[in-house]
């Protein structure tokens, strides 16, 4: 399922109040400039983020949310946020916390602060660091931090070793392998063992780092290595069903109920964590990538068996069918996906508005009737062209961007409907 991408942040920071000298705010904020970077910054994110991650991403990251939120947590920490030092030390504790999995100590970044505000350099470079950088760093920063407490939240190995690729790859910008070093009360230094061994790759260091990097593929999870003709993808005959499943999960504030859905196939396969198109799923490369995520599945009577690697069978007792789009069907209407992860507190909430001549905006629109939606309906990055073809859905941008996912109505009416792996219900 996609998941809110701005929780609360119990970790990823250090909070403890310390004592510390103000230092000279690297830049005054321009609120034009800031706007302009955060559009195009936001639409690279998203070109980066895991597909499974993506639409949320496009729909719940909030670049001006993101400031906040690195706002309070430096401020709370007793750092100005926009001195050079403050942003330049927020890359790098942001960078180490993920690949460690765990939080520095208030100590340490004091003293990353401190030897940074002796010199005339950041990790940055030259101060004093200007905004374009200084944004860019905190937009990417928060980027970070948000897939890493989902992916660790949901327990989403494939997301949590993607978050940790991107900082080691960030890591070795700044000092080099990160295996090679060690952050102390006098901030970095260099472990004594390794510190006049041979440069090594970011790529070989995922295999010698005492993290969860060791642990990481050579590719990104889109990423396949199969050659073409070796490429299986899904087709309308190999596709059994998607099925619906009602699951109980425990998250920041207690138990929530959600739902999943579950790509069928007529082989006796079952596919998890799945948002792309069905009908173009690269097979071969999803199994190398996540084999978890592959199980099997057979009918016992009403009841379905899924067994999932390394699993006892599990048998549902509660699941559905969904239904497939049929030719030429729209959908008329607005409707809100909730996310429930970390339960109602931090519960996101997306608004998606259709129109029965093929039109969607994802936006919050007033008015019952077309006419007070046509400017939402003419926003460029926002808002388009859709066409539902069974068990998926194209978005067509009107910049000329589009998207495809996979899309299913619920059982029992064309009301309720899953677009990608977000769950849908009508608003007014």
């Amino acid at each position: 399922m996609l998941h809110s991408i701005r929780p609360a942040w119990p970790l990823m920071f250090a909070l403890t109040l310390v004592s510390f000298p103000m230092t000279i705010v690297a830049y005054e904020l321009d609120a034009d400039l800031r706007k302009s970077l955060s559009k195009s910054l936001k639409r690279e994110l998203v070109e980066e983020t895991p597909r499974a991650q993506r639409l949320s991403v496009r729909l719940s990251f909030s670049t001006k949310g993101a400031f906040r939120d690195y706002e309070r947590i430096a401020k709370r920490a007793g750092y100005p946020p926009y001195s050079d030092c403050s942003i330049a030390t927020f890359v790098e504790i942001t960078n180490w916390q993920i690949i460690q999995g765990k939080d520095a100590t208030a100590t340490e970044i004091a003293a990353l602060v401190k030897r940074c505000e002796a010199t005339d350099l950041t990790v940055l470079g030259p101060k004093p660091v200007s905004q374009k950088i200084g944004d860019r760093e905190i937009l990417r920063g928060m980027w970070q931090r948000n897939l890493a407490f989902v992916g660790k939240g949901l327990g989403d190995n494939a997301l949590q070793e993607f978050v940790t690729r991107t900082a080691i790859d960030r890591f070795f910008n700044l000092y080099g392998n990160p295996a090679k070093w060690q952050i102390t009360d006098n901030g970095f230094e260099p472990i004594p063992e390794a510190a006049t061994a041979s440069t090594v790759t970011p790529e070989e260091s995922s295999s010698t780092a005492t993290t969860t990097a060791s642990k990481l593929p050579s590719t990104t999870p889109e990423t396949s290595t199969a050659s073409s003709s070796t490429v299986s993808t899904t087709s309308v005959n190999g596709i059994d069903r998607i099925a619906l499943r009602t699951v109980t999960g425990y998250g920041l504030s207690g138990v929530y109920v959600t739902n999943k859905t579950y790509l069928m196939l007529k082989d006796g396969t079952i596919h998890r964590s799945f948002s792309d198109n069905p009908y173009t799923i690269d097979i071969n490369a999803s199994r190398r990538e996540s084999p978890d995520d592959w199980g099997r599945w057979r009918k016992r009577g009403s009841a379905l068996q899924v067994t999932w690697p390394g699993d006892e069978p599990d048998l549902w007792e509660n699941w559905f069918t969904t239904r497939p789009a049929v030719d030429g069907q729209t959908i008329s209407g607005r409707f809100q996906s909730a996310d429930p992860f970390g339960g109602g507190r931090v519960a996101n909430f997306n608004t998606v508005a259709f129109d029965a001549n093929g039109r969607f905006s994802w936006a919050s629109l007033k008015g019952g009737d077309t006419g007070a939606w046509l400017p939402a309906y003419s926003d460029t990055r926002r808002a388009g062209r859709y066409k539902l073809d069974r068990y998926s859905i194209r978005l067509t941008y009107n910049d000329g961007t589009i998207e495809h996912y996979a899309f299913c109505f619920y059982p029992k009416d064309f009301e309720h409907f899953v677009i990608g792996a977000n769950h849908f219900t009508p608003l007014d």
